[in-house]
């Protein structure tokens, strides 16, 4: 008999589950890619794909491209992660398909492969390229426009999630989180910050129900990172002895060098500050920055970026030229097949193909004016204006704004990032928790398959937590690096947990499902 009422009620739980989502997919009859895998994929995935544009204007005409994937979980109220990448000028794409989507790009760049740690499997996916002339997003209105300031690109994309959630009713009360890398940073705050003031006098209809916010190797204050770097660099050996006393001698006036602000004899431009020959501390850091050919200042530990197009334009002097002992050996530097050393020509090829555009729906206008999609953006780049060089006042507008609802904020970084890197990370996490008046626990190791995957520690007053993290081993884009201590670090914060050891219920290990080549 309990055999029986099991086979009934299961009966009933599928019929249901099926029931939702014939409802759902009626509620967004547009964009669906009609259950057919992408392109070139090798698997068939079980969750649904969304591809097509958001509208950021109340003109209509900015027009931002994004892709939605509903989680390989067939839970009803899995959590929605936004995930946005940097630059300024930088696709989301790539988080999409270099680092926590379902699909990964194949170094030929006509198939795909399953992603055995993508973030479907504990959330739904929203991707979005932004800000307006990054990608596929574009403005009707101007073809070659480009958006090229925090507030507005802030506006834009809280228009944009307003459009998605509007089509998609059903995803509204779903737990809310943003998360991104790199300027994302600067993109998640104020964008968070949008949100909550939206809320202030938004109806249920119009509520977003965002429940924290995730930066990955963040800019999140320009100042404490480049003055966290130069000592970054000294302690792994990157810096002469001489020239790191000059170092102490000319910048610092006998104060503790870990506490010397660099900044002060240098200009702030793009994201970064510049030492200036005309005083002896600038001289001296001019010496020491410049990073060696072959330095990847994002991944200490590569060996293998070379021209990329980000790498020009923010270390110009690290070369470009090509090393043919390393082009024989690159894939032997880290454990996804020398990925980091050629996604972005893979990423260029794949996304340019005609038979992938139009499956994903990109739009006629864009595909006869524009000439190629790229990554990364040096149009949007080099003409990006950024308002905010600190972002924890952003952070205390955004709690002051929640009338005492929970909120969560994971700050975490890849321990070999030379940029934005850890030791920032801790500081701005300290300087941020006293302006919220939150109280600091104790810091301890956090662990992925019994090995040390970081450290971990947590400011909270009971409401507001702010968790800072390191993932051992990793870069600046730590998903890529290591996907699987990612993975479960994300789960732990959708779950609210301040152990980012437990595993519970979540299987660790890669899932791959049989392979499905498609035509």
């Amino acid at each position: 008999m309990r055999a029986e009422t099991m086979t009934i009620l299961t009966h009933i739980y599928l019929l249901a589950t099926v029931a939702a989502r014939e409802i759902r997919i009626r509620e967004t009859p547009h964009k669906i890619l009609d259950n057919k895998a992408l392109p070139g994929a090798t698997f068939q995935y079980s969750g649904r794909i969304e591809s097509g544009y958001l509208n950021g204007s109340e003109e209509g005409n900015l027009q931002l491209f994004y892709m939605f994937f509903e989680s390989e979980s067939k839970a009803e109220n899995v959590p929605l992660l936004l995930w946005l990448n940097g630059g300024p000028g930088c696709s989301s794409l790539f988080g999409a398909f270099v680092e926590i989507g379902p699909f990964l790009v194949n170094k030929d760049g006509k198939t795909l492969y399953q992603n055995a740690y993508s973030f479907g499997r504990v959330a739904d996916l929203l991707f979005l390229e932004t800000p307006i002339g990054t990608g596929f997003s574009y403005d009707t209105k101007n073809l070659s426009g480009i958006v090229v300031g925090d507030d507005e690109t802030a506006k834009m994309n809280s228009m944009a999630l307003q459009h998605f959630f509007n089509d998609r009713p059903y995803l509204r009360n779903r737990d809310f989180f943003i998360a991104g890398e790199s300027y994302a940073g600067v993109y998640i705050s104020t964008l968070a910050r949008e949100i909550v003031k939206h809320n202030l006098d938004a109806d249920e209809n119009s509520r977003i129900n965002l429940k924290g916010i995730m930066v990955g190797n963040g800019m999140v204050d320009a100042k404490i990172l480049y003055n966290s770097m130069i000592p970054f660099m000294n302690y792994h050996g990157f810096i002469d002895g001489e020239i790191w006393e000059d170092i102490k001698e000319e910048c610092c006036d006998g104060n503790d060098v870990d506490e010397c602000d660099f900044s002060q004899y240098g200009t702030y431009l793009k994201e970064f500050y510049i030492p200036s020959y005309s005083t002896q501390c600038g001289k001296a850091l001019l010496r020491a920055i410049m990073p060696p050919e072959g330095l990847m200042p994002y991944d200490i530990n590569q060996q293998c970026y070379k021209d990329s197009s980000v790498q020009r334009k923010c270390f110009p002097n690290d070369g470009n030229d090509h090393n043919t002992a390393w082009e024989l050996s690159y894939e032997s530097t880290d454990p996804q097949l020398g990925l980091p050393c050629w996604y972005e020509e893979a990423l260029k090829k794949y996304f340019n193909r005609d038979d992938v555009q139009q499956r994903i729906h990109i739009k006629d206008e864009w595909r006869r004016q524009q000439k190629e999609w790229t990554p990364n953006s040096l149009l949007v780049s080099e003409a990006y204006e950024g308002t905010y060089h600190e972002t924890a006042p952003i952070y205390k507008d955004i709690i002051d704004n929640l009338n005492g609802a929970e909120f969560r904020v994971l700050i975490y970084n890849g321990d070999m990032d030379l940029v934005c890197n850890a030791r920032g990370a801790d500081k701005f996490g300290k300087i941020l928790a006293k302006k919220l008046e939150l109280v600091r626990g104790p810091r301890n190791p956090w662990y992925f398959r019994g090995n040390l995957a970081g450290y971990q520690k947590s400011y909270t007053n009971g409401k507001v937590t702010v968790d800072v993290l390191t993932v051992k081993g990793a870069g600046h884009f730590a998903p890529m690096n290591r996907p699987g201590p990612c993975l479960q670090m994300y789960k732990n914060f959708f779950a609210g947990s301040h152990n980012y050891t437990l595993t519970d219920d979540f299987n660790a290990n890669p899932i791959i499902s049989e392979d499905i080549p498609q035509q």
